[in-house]
This record gives structure tokens, C-alpha cells and sequence, in this order.
């Protein structure tokens, strides 16, 4: 069992530019014990510590609920065909005052909304911190579950950390989004992980912590100025989003690797050997570590994923 600390999420006790460093390690154990069977998630959550454990399910959407007196985690589980979800994703948005969402993604939190809404009902106290966490497609997940608790249900959060997230929203929404968030909001980027790329036409925002090169970078991520402006698409720091023609060529060639793969194991930890800096393994490594690091001066050089 990995070591896993709960008081980390009760008091934190590294917190060092705004960011709860000990909370991002074990936020990131839970993500990662997500993608496991529920009988093992139900009795891991358990024995680190929490008094309840219950999971919603509704289709190919799955996120788990951990209940202590002091805390309470919302978990979405992201998907273990990376590949395959890289391939079929869409950019097709939802329109919501202000901006736009991803239909995708907004529609998977709503299907497991009023299951959610339940069982944080019945089990949340409402004096307890509230954490939402998830990596990959369950990170989006999580920013359409922070739009629905905050601008919907006014409902404070204590933090909300996401790893190898995609973009989830556009337009003027995500000023909105960002405003409500604050610094609460901790998205993390492991070196080369073209998740965090995509969907084209989507933007990112908040507290950004880059693990690249050997080191760390971190910036708040610009707002965006106006939708398909060139300033909107970058900052100084940003990972470039993939435009819509590179999109697709990302998702020919990965279709074309499962196609000549199709036999083979592609899932390393969450991830394929394309994105293979999106494994929820290479995550906790760096977060240890950053527990104990200062950020790198921003430090630009070429694009690593300059091909796309």
C-alpha cells in the first residue's frame, strides 16, 4: 500500500507559493487508486484513514466520495484507454452564460450530479474542508463539478488540484470560472503530456505548476482577452493548445499506433507511449519531490512538442 498521509489534507503543512504541496501528493494517490476496482478503492480509502467511502457510477463516468470528520474528497477517475479517448474526443461545446464548457465533459459531471449531490447530503459536514481532485478526463470532470458547486450551488471549496487535465472551458466564462476559483485552483503539468493540450479551442486558467526539465515552473495563467485571439492562446509561460488541424493529426497517428498495436498492452499507468508523461506514477514521483523544491525561474526554450 502506498504511504499516504491524511493529515496532509486536514492541515497542510507544506504550503509554499500558494500551493499545499503535501495535499497535491496525497490528492494525487487518490486520483491514482481511482482507476483501481472498488472493492480495492472502498478498502484502501479505508485504511488510510477515512470513515466512508462510497462511489458514483453512471456509465463510462466514475467518481468516488471519502468522508472524514474533518475532510471530504471528490475524486473522478479519468479513463485507462487514454489512446482511444484521445482518438474519439470531439470539441463540440455546451453553451453556458458567458462562454462555453465542453459538451463532453459537461455532460459527464451531470450525469453523475444528482448521485454526487446525495451522498454530500447525507455525509458532508458542511464545517468539513471539501477537496475535488482527478487526473486526466477526471480532472476536467472536476472543473465542471467546481462551476456547478461554486457558481450554481454556493458551495466553498477548500482546493480543487487537477492532474494532466485537458482544457474544459472558452469565451468569457473562463474569467468568470477563474475569478470564482482563485487560488484555490492547482493544475499540474507533467513535462511533455499533450492531455494538457487539448481540446483545441479551449483554454486553461489559474495557478499552473509545470514539472519540466528536471525542475518546476509556475505562473497564474493569463485570462483570456478575447475568443481566437493569439493573446488568449499564451502566455509567456504557456503550453501552447494544439489548433484544430494539429488535433487531428494527433488523433490519426494515435489511431494509427492502436491500429498496429492492437494486440498489445498500450496502457502504462493510465497512459500510452504517446503520452506517457501523462501516467498518474510520473505525477506522484515529481510531487514528491516538489514538496521539497522551490520553484525554477521561467526559463523558456523550444517547444518539446513542436511535431504537433
Amino acid at each position: 500500500m502506498e504511504q499516504f498521509d491524511i493529515t496532509s489534507l486536514i492541515s497542510p503543512a507544506i504550503v509554499k507559493d500558494d500551493v499545499a504541496r503535501d495535499s497535491a501528493i496525497a490528492l494525487a494517490r487518490i486520483s491514482k487508486l481511482s482507476y483501481e476496482p472498488d472493492d480495492d478503492v472502498h478498502q484502501t480509502l479505508l485504511e488510510w484513514g477515512f470513515t466512508h467511502a462510497s462511489p458514483v457510477s453512471v456509465g463510462p463516468q466514475h467518481a468516488w466520495l471519502a468522508f472524514h470528520p474533518a475532510i471530504t474528497v471528490l475524486a473522478f477517475r479519468g479513463t485507462n484507454e487514454s489512446a482511444d479517448w484521445i482518438a474519439n474526443i470531439d470539441i463540440l461545446p455546451e453553451r453556458v452564460p458567458r462562454g462555453r464548457i465542453h459538451r463532453g465533459f459537461f455532460h459527464g459531471y451531470a450525469s453523475l450530479k444528482v448521485g454526487i449531490a446525495a451522498e454530500l447530503t447525507t455525509r458532508h459536514d458542511p464545517q468539513a474542508k471539501l477537496w475535488i481532485t482527478g487526473h486526466s478526463l477526471g480532472g476536467a470532470l472536476a472543473i465542471v463539478s467546481a462551476h456547478d458547486f461554486l457558481m450554481v450551488n454556493n458551495r466553498e471549496l477548500f482546493g480543487l488540484y487537477t492532474f494532466g487535465q485537458p482544457a474544459v472551458v472558452a469565451g468569457e466564462f473562463t474569467n468568470k470560472l477563474a475569478d470564482e476559483v482563485g487560488k484555490d485552483y492547482v493544475r499540474f503539468v507533467n513535462e511533455s503530456d499533450i492531455v494538457t493540450r487539448i481540446p483545441p479551442f479551449y483554454h486553461h486558467f489559474g495557478h499552473r505548476v509545470w514539472f519540466r526539465n528536471g525542475g518546476v515552473e509556475q505562473e497564474m495563467e493569463a485570462s483570456v482577452l478575447s475568443v481566437g485571439s493569439v493573446e488568449s492562446q499564451a502566455g509567456p509561460l504557456e503550453l501552447r493548445q494544439l489548433n484544430e488541424a494539429e488535433f487531428q493529426r494527433l488523433q490519426m497517428e494515435i489511431r494509427g499506433q492502436v491500429a498496429v498495436r492492437s494486440h498489445q498492452s498500450m496502457i502504462l499507468g493510465g497512459a500510452v507511449p504517446l503520452v506517457r508523461d501523462h501516467s498518474m506514477s510520473e505525477y506522484i514521483l515529481k510531487l514528491i519531490d516538489y514538496a521539497n523544491s522551490e520553484p525554477m525561474s521561467p526559463d523558456f526554450v523550444s517547444d518539446p512538442l513542436a511535431k504537433y
